[in-house]
This record gives structure tokens, C-alpha cells and sequence, in this order.
């Protein structure tokens, strides 16, 4: 699977309370597009038409949707959102199905893997997060990030947080991309205008353990973690974080992507289609 693929057909389905962008395919497995924060950035769609290949392809503002308390310890926060994306996706018609977790999405997938375990047939996990035993350059990365989410003007962290996922090169070339997505986040994702206090929580929270390597060994989900090696924020995902996920899940595999951040499936969809089309493929068969 290195060849691009056709266009899917995108509707919106309206079930369980929330608005669904879905890609239909006749007798096609559902794979759910989980990230932590709005669905209205337009991240997935570099490579939509490669997943809807194979899949169904669904998508849903998870976080906006859930409308958790603020205050909820991670453990309880991650696995109200896996019960929130069972929800749907059986709303959808689909009491089993494949999650594609990025970034903090990651979590999700993960708390879907171990709080529904029968249902979840294959995982993604893209730039997993992992607490690492030391966190001193994380934590002078938090401060940094902190001061810069404390400004007055939240545009600014807006383009850091997008310009932190693309290589150098990109960036010097294609800067009207960074343009579109840090907009669209401004516009789309209400993180961006929480309060710093309630900001380094969800961090935190993103960088917390809060599963037990107990926990971890028992999940036996066929799982491919994808890791990019630029850490521009310096505040992770890391290869190490992902390294270090993978050594405690019985049924995961690692495949770097070196020179690139994590928005490199925008950046170079083949090179998604070359790391991820095998694994995509062979998990819709089951």
C-alpha cells in the first residue's frame, strides 16, 4: 500500500447525541480517529482515504462530547472517554472495532484496551505518551510551554504546538500548512482558551502513568506504535516513551519514523502508507 488511495465518500451521521464524520464501506470494519481534542482541524484527513481502504472510518469531537468534570483523576478521565467511544461506535452498528489513537488520543485507545478489551480488535497508537523515571528536561519543557500558554496572546502557542510536529524543512516550505492548522485549531479547539491551571492538569495528566505495567502485560490488543524521533518541544512523545510502552504490551510492535515530528503523516503520506498500510491491511482481514 504505497500508492495513494481513491477518495472515500464523507458524510455526518448524527447518533448518540454527537455528530459523526464517517467514511461507509460495504462490509467494512469500523476504525475510530481518536484524539483528545476538537474533530475540527481537518488532522486526519492527510490520510483518511488510506485508512478508509480498508475500513469504515468514523471521527467525533470525543472530549467536547464526553463533557467530563474538570477535576477527574486521569484513570477516571481516559476511561469515561473509552466508554464515550464505545458508545458511539456501537451507535454507529459496531460492538467491535479498531481505534487509531494520536497524541492524546493514545490514552483513549489504551484505556478502550484495557476497560474493553473484547471489543477493540486492533489499535494505532501514533507518538504515545509515557512517564519516564526521569523528567527533568520534561519538566522544563512543561514551565516553558506554561510561560508561553500564560501570554496574552494564545495565537502564538497555537503555531508552536502545530510548528513542534513538522521537520525543519517543512516548515521553511510549506508554512501555509502551519497556517491552515494553527487557525483551525484557534477557531475549533477550546483547549487552546482553557486557564493555565486547568492546561498543566490535562499536561499532567497526558504524561502520567496511570496504568500498571500489571495492567499493561494483560492486554493482548494486535498493536502498532508508530514513534517520531523530533521532539521540538522537548516535552515528549518521545522514541524513548514509546520504547518504553512497547517493552510492556505482549502484542505491540515499534516503527520509528526518523527526521520526522508527529504531524509526518501530513508531511509525507507515504511514508504512512509505507510504516502503517501492512499492518491496516492485515488487522481488517481479522
Amino acid at each position: 500500500m504505497t500508492e495513494a488511495a481513491p477518495t472515500a465518500a464523507r458524510t455526518v451521521e448524527h447518533v448518540a447525541g454527537v455528530d459523526v464524520r464517517i467514511s461507509r464501506g460495504d462490509g467494512k470494519p469500523l476504525m475510530m480517529l481518536t484524539r483528545m481534542a476538537s474533530a475540527g482541524m481537518g488532522i486526519w484527513d492527510a490520510v483518511w482515504d488510506d485508512i478508509a481502504a480498508h475500513y469504515t472510518v468514523a471521527n467525533f469531537d470525543l472530549v467536547g462530547s464526553a463533557r467530563l468534570a474538570e477535576d477527574l483523576a486521569p484513570r477516571e478521565r481516559f476511561v469515561r472517554l473509552a466508554d464515550r467511544t464505545v458508545e458511539v461506535a456501537e451507535a454507529l452498528g459496531f460492538p467491535s472495532f479498531h481505534l487509531f489513537g494520536w497524541y492524546g488520543g493514545t490514552h483513549v485507545a489504551l484505556a478502550c484496551m484495557h476497560a474493553h478489551r473484547d471489543r477493540v480488535r486492533s489499535a494505532i497508537l501514533l507518538d504515545p505518551f509515557f512517564e519516564l523515571s526521569d523528567a527533568r528536561k520534561l519538566e522544563k519543557a512543561i514551565a516553558f510551554k506554561r510561560r508561553l500558554f500564560e501570554s496574552d496572546d494564545r495565537e502564538l502557542y497555537a503555531y508552536y504546538w502545530v510548528m513542534a510536529g513538522f521537520s525543519p524543512a517543512f516548515l521553511e516550505q510549506r508554512f501555509d500548512v502551519v497556517d491552515r492548522l494553527a487557525r483551525a485549531r484557534i477557531d475549533a479547539d477550546r483547549f487552546v482558551s482553557v486557564d493555565p491551571d486547568r492546561w498543566l492538569r490535562w499536561v499532567r495528566a497526558l504524561r502520567s502513568n496511570w496504568l500498571t505495567d500489571d495492567e499493561l502485560g494483560t492486554m493482548s490488543t494486535p498493536t502498532l506504535v508508530l514513534a517520531t524521533s523530533l521532539d521540538n518541544w522537548h516535552a515528549g512523545p518521545t522514541i524513548g516513551m514509546a520504547q518504553a510502552l512497547v517493552a510492556r504490551l505482549p502484542s505491540a510492535q515499534l516503527r520509528r519514523i526518523d527526521g520526522y515530528g508527529t504531524f509526518f503523516f501530513i508531511e509525507d503520506p507515504a511514508l504512512f502508507r509505507e510504516r502503517a498500510g501492512a499492518f491496516l491491511a492485515e488487522q481488517a482481514r481479522r
